[in-house]
């Protein structure tokens, strides 16, 4: 899913992670981020 464009503007490295669990199929809720 895409994130809003100033939270992906703010969080560049959760952006990436939402594309990469896309790209991979995985469901966004089973990414924990520390």
């Amino acid at each position: 899913p895409l994130l809003p464009p100033l939270i992906a503007a703010s969080y560049p490295q959760i952006a990436l992670a939402n594309t990469l669990a896309d790209l991979h199929g995985v469901p966004v809720d089973r990414i924990v981020f520390a």
